[in-house]
């Protein structure tokens, strides 16, 4: 099972962004390999801070689990547009400075979206699932992970499985 990692992967990495680009290169490749299951495990970290309103160092708000689930629903309609149907989904909300009860209500928006789409969809909220752990890629019994950053590499390492650098798509 090959997982993809979404923002900057699959998605431009502008998470906020109200109309997200899909990355048609890591699309073809998959088409190219003759991919038509793909599993999406991707962290999510900035979920808890754009529930409480807050803003990044360069004053862009953080996205929230509703722009965050229209982003995932984008990738999921340009994938099935090419033959590709994602499988399972595996979400991280966890990070190291949010507010526990934030990221947890975060978890649950995220969750609440997942009743509708249809794959095998787990929202987490603890530091064990979050990348670099190999966690979410072990739960999807992923054999290779395509990503753009030196977490999704390493990620791939404490999995034991293959690594594709995908350049990341901006």
């Amino acid at each position: 099972m090959i997982a993809l990692d979404l923002d900057g992967t699959l998605l431009d990495y502008s998470p906020a962004s109200g109309a997200p680009r899909v990355n048609p290169a890591a699309i073809d490749m998959l088409i190219a390999r003759g991919v038509s299951r793909v599993a999406i495990v991707t962290n999510q970290g900035g979920l808890p801070f754009g529930v409480a309103g807050k803003r990044r160092k360069d004053g862009q708000p953080y996205p929230t689990p509703a722009q965050f689930c229209a982003r995932l629903d984008a990738a999921h309609r340009a994938l099935t547009r090419r033959g590709i149907h994602i499988i399972a989904v595996r979400v991280s909300c966890w990070h190291a400075y949010a507010d526990p009860a934030t990221i947890q209500l975060a978890a649950r928006q995220v969750r609440d979206f997942g009743r509708g789409f249809g794959s095998d969809w787990t929202v987490y909220a603890t530091e064990r699932a979050r990348k670099p752990a190999a966690f979410m890629l072990h739960s999807v019994g992923a054999t290779e992970y395509w990503g753009d950053s030196p977490e999704d590499a390493q990620a791939a390492a404490n999995a034991g499985i293959s690594f594709v650098a995908v350049q990341r798509f901006v």
